[in-house]
Order: C-alpha cells, then sequence, then structure tokens
C-alpha cells in the first residue's frame, strides 16, 4: 500500500519535475541587442534590429516600432532661428513562416501634413525577403538604396550631428528609395547588396543636385531603369569598408531630353575601436548628355543654374566616448561621444557649356556632443562653421548652433 501511495504521489508531481528543474535565469543588463534571437543562417553582419526588425525561430510573429527626431537650427546671419519635428517614423516587420519576412515603414515628415502644410506622410520602405541561405536572400518591393552610410542607416541615434552630413543630403539623396528587386547576403566577412530598380526622372534635376529625381514608388515611370550595388567587408569588430556603386538612365523615355544617363560612385569606411570612432565618405556623380537635357528644361537660360555633369562630396569624422573608462559602471553602456567633422559638396562641379552657379559649393566644419543615455536614445549639441561660395565675391560664411533629440526602438 505505501509503495502505491509512494508512486501515486510520485506521478502527481512528474508533470511540474521539468519547472523545478529549470536553474534560474539572471536578465543581462538593457544593451543594444535584437529583442529577437536570429537564426545563423540569416543572422547577417551588421544586420540591426531597425535595419531588420524582426528575425525569428521557425515560426511566425510580428513586431513594432519606429524612430524620430527634433531639431533646433539657430544660425548667426540673416536665415531664422527653427525648431522641427523633422521626422516620425513606424515600422512593422512579420514573418510569415521562417523564410517569407515582410518590412515595412511608414513617415511623416515635419509635424504637420496638409495642403497648406509643409509636411508629408509617405512610405518609406515596403519589401518582402525571401531568406534561402547566408549567401544568397532575395529582396523585392521599395527599397532603401544601399548606397553610403547615412542612405542605410539613417536613425537619429546612429550617427553624430542633430543633422545629416551634406554629402547624404546633396549627393547622395537620403533616404533615396525605389521599387525593385535583387539578392543580398554574407560570405565570409563580406556582405553585398545587388538590386534592379526603376531610375531616376531627370525632368526633376537641377543645380541642386538629384534629390528631387528620386521616383519614391510614386506613380513612378518605369521606362528607365538602373542597377545598384554594394559590397561591405568586415575584417574585424568594429570595422566596415564599404563601396557602393549606380547606373542607369533618368530620361524616362522622353526623346528630347535622351537617355540622361546617371553614374555614381562612392566609398566610405568606419571603425570604431577603445573609445575611438572614425568615419569617412566620398561621393562622385556624373550625368550624361547634360547639353541636351538643360536646354529642354531650361530654354530660357534657367537664371543661369543648370544640371552639372559632375557632382561629388565627401567627409571625415573623428570622435571619441569620453565615458569609455567607466564603461563597466554604467548599467546601460551609456555613451557621450564628442567629434569633430569637415566636410565638403559640390553639385556644380563641373558645368558644361554655361558657367556654375554659385551657392553650391558648401563647406562644413563641425565639432559637437552626441549622449547616449542608452543606444537607443540621443541628445546631440554640435557648432558649426558653414560656408557657401558667392559669384564675385569671397565666400559667405556663418556660425550655426544645432540641438538634437533623437530615439528608436
Amino acid at each position: 500500500m505505501r509503495f502505491a501511495r509512494d508512486l501515486a504521489l510520485f506521478a502527481l508531481l512528474l508533470p511540474s519535475l521539468p519547472a523545478l528543474a529549470q536553474p534560474k535565469i539572471e536578465l543581462p543588463p538593457e544593451d543594444p541587442r535584437s529583442a529577437i534571437p536570429k537564426p545563423a543562417a540569416i543572422d547577417l553582419p551588421r544586420e540591426s534590429q531597425i535595419g531588420v526588425p524582426l528575425d525569428d525561430h521557425p515560426m511566425s510573429g510580428t513586431a513594432l516600432g519606429g524612430y524620430g527626431e527634433i531639431v533646433l537650427n539657430a544660425p548667426d546671419d540673416t536665415q531664422p532661428t527653427t525648431i522641427d519635428v523633422r521626422r516620425l517614423v513606424l515600422y512593422v516587420g512579420h514573418n510569415f513562416t521562417e523564410k517569407l519576412r515582410f518590412y515595412g515603414e511608414l513617415e511623416m515628415e515635419h509635424a504637420v501634413t496638409s495642403s497648406t502644410d509643409r509636411g508629408e506622410t509617405e512610405v518609406e520602405q515596403a519589401f518582402i525577403d525571401y531568406l534561402a541561405y547566408r549567401w544568397l536572400n532575395l529582396r523585392a518591393g521599395l527599397i532603401i538604396m544601399p548606397v553610403g552610410i547615412v542612405n542605410q542607416e539613417h536613425e537619429p541615434p546612429t550617427f553624430n550631428g542633430a543633422d545629416r552630413p551634406d554629402t547624404d543630403l546633396y549627393i547622395i539623396p537620403t533616404t533615396w528609395r525605389e521599387v525593385g528587386a535583387g539578392v543580398f547576403g554574407a560570405i565570409g566577412p563580406f556582405r553585398y547588396q545587388l538590386y534592379g530598380v526603376t531610375g531616376f526622372d531627370a525632368h526633376r534635376f537641377s543645380a541642386d543636385g538629384l534629390r528631387e529625381g528620386h521616383q519614391e514608388g510614386q506613380f513612378a515611370r518605369a521606362h528607365s531603369w538602373a542597377g545598384v550595388a554594394r559590397l561591405d567587408c568586415l575584417p574585424f569588430a568594429g570595422a566596415d569598408i564599404g563601396v557602393s556603386g549606380y547606373v542607369g538612365g533618368a530620361g524616362q523615355g522622353d526623346a528630347a531630353i535622351g537617355a540622361a544617363p546617371v553614374t555614381l560612385v562612392e566609398a566610405d569606411a568606419r571603425l570604431r575601436w577603445k573609445g575611438l570612432e572614425v568615419r569617412a565618405e566620398f561621393a562622385n556623380v556624373w550625368v550624361g548628355n547634360t547639353t541636351q537635357l538643360n536646354a529642354e528644361l531650361y530654354p530660357d537660360g534657367g537664371g543661369g543654374a543648370f544640371v552639372a555633369r559632375q557632382m561629388r562630396g565627401g567627409y571625415g569624422e573623428v570622435g571619441y566616448d569620453v565615458l569609455r573608462p567607466w564603461k563597466s559602471k554604467l548599467k546601460y553602456a551609456s555613451s557621450l561621444v564628442a567629434f569633430g567633422r569637415y566636410e565638403r559638396t559640390d553639385t556644380q562641379a563641373e558645368v558644361v557649356g554655361h558657367d556654375r552657379a554659385a551657392g553650391h559649393d558648401r563647406e562644413a566644419t563641425t565639432g559637437g556632443l552626441n549622449f547616449r543615455p542608452i543606444a537607443e536614445l540621443a541628445l546631440k549639441l554640435d557648432y558649426q562653421r558653414r560656408s557657401i561660395d558667392v559669384e564675385g565675391a569671397p565666400r559667405h560664411g556663418w556660425n550655426q548652433v544645432n540641438l538634437g533629440l533623437g530615439w528608436m526602438f
């Protein structure tokens, strides 16, 4: 009888034994790591929680997140001091299966969107991934062009300075996206992306550059297509050397302006080592057949400002995390980066058949602080000396103070 009672008691306790046997789990301090672990097959280098917000084990699931920033610009010349809710972006990721994934971003810029306001509401990304192998995966939809540093990693806490570098505004349009399809993957220390996409629309080019010519998937003209590619090498932890290129027509079938081919070549490098942060980037753009293009776009002379055959820009930046000596004592791996950056851009670097228009050779020297109490939140303060070329006169220069609040989650 006693044996029978013991056996019955054992049977009652059996379901709870696995739970009792579980070890105590100590959660690590909050730090910048993906909320959902990634399978080894798709754990690509530099794939962040923001860049790919949902990577799951073999099961379906949905994740939400976002980022945003508020920026104050205070120049000391005749320009007004302004504060702007620069952007608020919400994203959603969904794993249909372990291999099929959706990712989308919806963005609002400048706080208010209406027919009488300057704000915009737009789809920034919307694509489907098929995750086949670590070295070969497929992507199709509205895709961010993998050109430059900030174009891919444009969340405010990921870069120093309240504003994005000029090269990533005037030479490489950010956030530049087009409808297309292609492949991406990683092989050893290399990571690549290769897509076929809708080309620029040259009807919207100007002396300010290519920015207004990217089509963003809005009734995009699809006569002229382009190819875009990027290759990154990660030789060791904290280092990334990348090159990217774009080539395609922008005429969109209009015989009056011809093919208007666009070629863009870009190179960049990043290093993070023992508190030191270094960034450098250079980009050069060539626009073909600008004589015919300008004659069609500006038959009356265009006020003397024409689309250039060449545009170029670049910058170098060095920073140091002054909190690094106390990293081990900081609960949330906080950082305070003091940085300096020099940059120069020129969207009138070479103009064919006309004089270059003044006001497009920009130079900026920036020094500032970027405080991240946690990796996903940034408080920014910087001071800039900016200048532009002036026709028949010395360069016009001014000083500017910028404040920024940025977040991502």
